[in-house]
């Protein structure tokens, strides 16, 4: 049976999205894109890629922190501490990274509040300094 999630995890890889942001969203005279990246990060390598490649990439990205979601029980804590791995092998430091929701969202017109949730409401209403980017993966 045909998956579009599947084709989708095979063919468009984190890093592949974020140098299609590039392309799409940059030039040599615009500002720097401002970005959340939401990961699951300690789930499947794409993740921990596309951290790398935006961390290596200050010239193009201005990223404003990292949210931990959740994967499965008991995963949001894990994904916290993987994003947290990757930032101290990298020598990155003063990147903010918030937990968001520990479990599923109970339905599509209902929300769970989260240090997260809250950190990217804040960082949305910020003027002056171009849109927000959040990368959901």
């Amino acid at each position: 049976m045909f998956n579009h999630r599947s084709l989708l995890q095979n063919c468009l890889s984190l890093p592949a999205l974020c140098l299609i942001l590039i392309l799409l969203w940059t030039s040599p005279l615009s500002a720097l894109m401002r970005i959340i990246i939401d990961t699951d990060a300690a789930c499947e390598r794409d993740d921990q890629h596309a951290i790398s490649y935006a961390l290596l990439s200050p010239e193009f990205f201005d990223i404003e922190g990292f949210t931990a979601v959740h994967n499965g029980p008991g995963t949001m804590e894990k994904n916290f501490l993987e994003i947290h791995h990757i930032l101290g092998l990298a020598g990155v430091s003063g990147i903010p990274v918030y937990r968001g929701a520990d479990g599923p969202l109970p339905g599509m017109e209902k929300g769970v509040d989260s240090p997260a949730a809250r950190f990217i409401i804040e960082r949305s209403k910020v003027k002056g300094k171009g849109e927000l980017v959040c990368l959901l993966y």
